[in-house]
């Protein structure tokens, strides 16, 4: 098929975490030869992958939307001439993202095209054409899609019958089950399931999710959640590193850690060895697995999974509070 041409807008808050969900996603659905570009808060993709970019942003937990790549002008000496059946209504909704060009030289831009096309310029998400703003360029798109925003709030801690104040939020948990490049139909596990997060998430993508946990309060509390959104998942109570399960085709998790965690009685080192041994036996060959831990454990992990086999695919960091920055690994098991 002709190539395509895809603009992805992300978030700005983790710029980094958007591209790399990006690129896992466009792994997961086989999109190898897709050539990215990245920009501030903005990816430009050229493939010949069918659907893909609604497919990815629907996913998504840092990708706000997405669509096909009209043009790209300089906005200091702009030359573009778009066709009439592009323009539709005639109205843009316009983004600066990031102050990446100023605010003066974005409005000329703006007049010119007025000018030019006869267009309006509209402050709402409305308008399906957009103008963004990146370092210097205006990029000219088709949004054709946009993040389940809707669907994440209402999967979030304050619509769930059973609430915890620690619990992942549906954003974080998308990302975790997209670092992993699993498809739809495939079993993903999470060892430390907590009150669902990750299931949830997961059965919202299509994914089909077993989820274990230690403590039997939370597990009851996860069944209360996965009723409650009619999630087709598997809550076990049990230890995750002594249970026995058979292959899977990915695993997302966020490991106990901190005062709101509680570790049984082990130390961290012996509850993270146990996990990651146990995460190479359960896990297929060539399939991927994705965790946080608190930066304090990040040398410690990070010889324990030298030790374990895995081959560390992306590192990433994760700035929740003051007294917490998360590492998020992604990690491959190779076939031996």
């Amino acid at each position: 098929m002709e190539a395509l041409i895809n603009y992805f807008l992300l978030r700005g808050d983790n710029e980094a975490l958007g591209r790399g969900e990006l690129k896992a996603l466009l792994e997961a659905y086989e999109c190898r030869d897709a050539a990215i570009t990245c920009y501030t808060m903005l990816c430009i993709v050229r493939h010949r992958c069918r659907d893909v970019a609604g497919r990815i942003v629907r996913r998504a937990g840092y990708i706000k939307e997405g669509g096909l790549l009209l043009a790209v002008d300089n906005p200091y000496d702009p030359l573009v001439i778009l066709e009439k059946h592009l323009l539709g209504d005639g109205e843009v909704h316009a983004s600066i993202l990031k102050n990446s060009v100023s605010n003066t030289v974005a409005e000329k831009y703006i007049s010119y095209l007025g000018e030019k096309h006869g267009v309006r310029i509209v402050n709402t998400g409305r308008s399906n054409l957009r103008l963004l703003f990146s370092d210097g360029l205006v990029f000219i798109g088709l949004k054709t899609v946009e993040q389940d925003s809707k669907g994440m709030y209402y999967r979030s801690g304050r619509h769930r019958p059973y609430k915890r104040s620690i619990a992942l939020t549906p954003d974080v948990s998308r990302l975790l089950v997209n670092l992993t490049r699993i498809r739809e139909g495939m079993v993903l596990f999470d060892p430390f399931a907590g009150t669902g997060s990750i299931l949830l998430e997961a059965w919202s993508m299509n994914i089909r999710g077993i989820g274990v946990e230690v403590d039997w309060k939370l597990v009851h509390g996860m069944e209360e959640n996965l009723r409650f959104y009619n999630t087709n998942a598997i809550p076990i109570l049990g230890d995750s590193t002594t249970l026995d399960l058979t292959s899977v085709d990915a695993i997302a998790t966020d490991p106990p850690y901190g005062r709101g965690a509680s570790m049984h009685g082990r130390s961290y080192l012996e509850l993270y060895s146990m996990f990651i041994d146990k995460a190479w036996s359960i896990l297929k060959n060539n399939s991927y697995m994705s965790f946080m831990t608190p930066v304090e454990l990040e040398e410690v992990v990070g010889e324990l999974l030298c030790r374990s086999g895995f081959t560390e695919v992306s590192r990433y960091y994760q700035y929740v509070h003051g007294g917490l920055t998360r590492v998020i690994y992604v990690v491959r098991k190779n076939e031996h």
